[in-house]
Order: structure tokens, then C-alpha cells, then sequence
């Protein structure tokens, strides 16, 4: 799916742009929900695996009020 858009471009320090290659609603809610948009002063001092280990069961702080439990996790791979 991500190669029907251009690689994303950094406009600015807030501002990202995404071009899709097609026309196409999907295309933009996919785009949607594929990227987050996390705070880089948790993630930006840390390597890909520190980050698995760190926030794989917990939020980063100011993500939102979520409750993630180890089980249901678990339980929800399983059935994937």
C-alpha cells in the first residue's frame, strides 16, 4: 500500500506532505491511520529496539488516557 505515495516530504517542523501517486479517498484515510505523530522528546534519544522495549505495553505520555493490558494483547494475536 505505502508504494502508491511519493515518499514524504518535511515542509517544515510541523508540517509533513504526502503525495499520493493515484486519486482515491482510501488512499488518504489510509494515510490516516497509518502515521502517528509521536513526541519527539520521548523518541527522539532512544534506537528502534530501546522503543519496543520501552512503549510496546505502555503509551507515550500525552498520547492519550488508554489502559493497555499484556493479556488482551496476547489474546488478540492469537486470533490474528
Amino acid at each position: 500500500m505505502l508504494n502508491r505515495f511519493e515518499f514524504p516530504v518535511a515542509e517544515s517542523k510541523y508540517i509533513i506532505t504526502v503525495k499520493a501517486k493515484e486519486v482515491g479517498w482510501v488512499l488518504f484515510y489510509f494515510v490516516s491511520l497509518s502515521f502517528q505523530v509521536l513526541p519527539s522528546h520521548y523518541i527522539s534519544n532512544i534506537t528502534g529496539k530501546e522503543f519496543l522495549e520501552k512503549y510496546n505495553y505502555e503509551c507515550i505520555p500525552g498520547s492519550g488516557p488508554y489502559i493497555i493490558q499484556k493479556t488482551i494483547l496476547f489474546l488478540a494475536n492469537l486470533l490474528l
